[in-house]
């Protein structure tokens, strides 16, 4: 076998380590630029799925409800909202989920970075086995609850005739 040998003058084709290291800076500079708008679509993403959830939490709240013909609870896990919720029969009536109760659905933990705002129910939602929502005193319960992240707020409005529906707003 022979060697072949490269003649001197010959430029050999391919990147440098200066040419590389540019355009990993040019690379650097343009991914940073797009992270701060990519956390605003996922955060708003995240409150318009977060908030889709609570909505179809409410409904299932109401169906299981009707469907029982008993009151059906629906109350932040833990006894905070950001902890997820719980969709539960309050068996024992004492407004909190308890072992010996049948559970309907389980939601998980919000992202750290939403907030949730419950400033007109009473701490929960809960339903008649007619499909209205009530309170535990026997009262209509009608009110809002907001979800925020990424300055979006995404908020669900229970009316008095048990409709719950999503309104958006900057928060």
């Amino acid at each position: 076998m022979k060697c072949r040998r490269v003649p001197p003058h010959t430029a050999l084709s391919g990147f440098g380590v200066i040419e590389l290291m540019v355009g990993l800076a040019i690379v650097a500079i343009l991914m940073s630029l797009g992270a701060g708008s990519y956390g605003s679509i996922t955060g708003k993403a995240r409150v318009a799925a977060d908030a889709s959830d609570l909505l179809h939490a409410i409904e299932l709240t109401r169906a299981e409800a009707m469907k029982r013909a008993a009151r059906v609870t629906l109350a932040p896990a833990d006894g905070d909202w950001t902890s997820g919720w719980v969709v539960f029969v309050d068996t024992n009536v004492n407004r909190r989920f308890d072992a010996d109760e049948p559970l309907v659905h389980r939601h998980p933990p919000l992202a750290r970075t939403t907030r949730l705002t419950n400033d007109t129910t009473p701490g929960y939602v809960a339903f008649g086995g007619q499909g209205r929502p009530l309170q535990y005193s026997g009262a209509f319960l009608a009110g809002t609850i907001a979800l925020c992240d990424a300055g979006v707020q995404k908020s669900i409005v229970l009316a008095k005739s048990g409709r719950p529906r999503l309104q958006t707003a900057s928060c």
